[in-house]
């Protein structure tokens, strides 16, 4: 898989945060910062940027202990991205790296 520009690279890193939220949530922006080591905007923006996809999140608990769980994938098939995890996580990699 070869990420072309910045918008394919904001939708294969929606992929990953849906993943990782449905996967360790309910899980807050800073443990997604530091598991995936992008910085805490990053996370934040393509948190929001997953309703765009059709991915249905919410935020749960208090503001400081709470964290995001995924309620519905929308037209994404979870299966697809866990298939895919690492050559998702490889391909933005070489995206970041050549930009």
């Amino acid at each position: 898989m070869v990420i072309k520009n910045i918008f394919q690279s904001a939708y294969n890193r929606r992929l990953i945060l849906a993943y990782l939220i449905c996967e360790r949530g309910p899980i807050g922006a800073i443990d997604l910062k530091n598991t995936l080591g992008w910085p805490k905007n990053t996370v934040k923006s393509n948190i929001v940027g997953l309703s765009d996809l059709g991915v249905l999140i919410e935020f749960t608990g208090s503001k400081k202990t709470g964290g995001y769980r995924l309620l519905d994938w929308g037209p994404i098939k979870k299966s697809w991205v866990k298939s895919n995890y690492q050559e998702i996580i490889d391909s933005l990699d070489c995206f970041i790296k050549k930009n």
